[in-house]
């Protein structure tokens, strides 16, 4: 019977092929460790119309609150999200809609704040009359477990 005879370096040459790999793997921002921020950010819309939207018609603010990514590979699909949504009404030209959106991240550089998207819709009945978003105004994050104010004009 023949038995087939392994080199005595393949064992280290495999150890060094995969240090090597894991070199290449490592990403220098993923040494930091994470740190969980929270609090909550108190999002103020001041919406203004066009005469063509009907006095009276509802209006829906939408806030979205996400770590900002600053390194590559991080998609929008891996990104925890904090999303609170809030309901006006139109008296004359003008609504004013405030969401509060609490949130808590365990983020790599929470020097690098969060990132606000938010949608704002204006209703008639049944009929959507106007559509208005936004996405990753960069927001710094507010101090542990306090709320930070942000006031946003919207125009249609």
């Amino acid at each position: 019977m023949n038995r087939g005879r392994s080199s005595p370096t393949l064992p280290l040459m495999l150890m060094m092929s995969a240090a090597v790999w894991a070199a290449h793997a490592v990403n220098p921002d993923s040494a930091v460790a994470a740190q969980t921020v929270s609090g909550a950010y108190a999002v103020t819309f001041s919406v203004k119309a066009p005469s063509t939207i009907q006095s009276g018609s509802s209006v829906t603010c939408k806030a979205r609150i996400a770590p900002r990514l600053t390194g590559q590979g991080n998609g929008p699909e891996t990104v925890p999200a904090q999303t609170a949504q809030g309901v006006a009404t139109l008296s004359g030209l003008a609504a004013n809609c405030t969401v509060v959106v609490p949130f808590s991240f365990a983020s790599g550089d929470p020097r690098g704040g969060a990132a606000l998207s938010y949608e704002i819709d204006a209703v008639n009945g049944t009929t959507l009359e106007a559509v208005r978003k936004q996405e990753g105004i960069a927001v710094a994050y507010p101090q542990p477990g306090a709320t930070a104010n942000v006031h946003l004009d919207v125009n249609f």
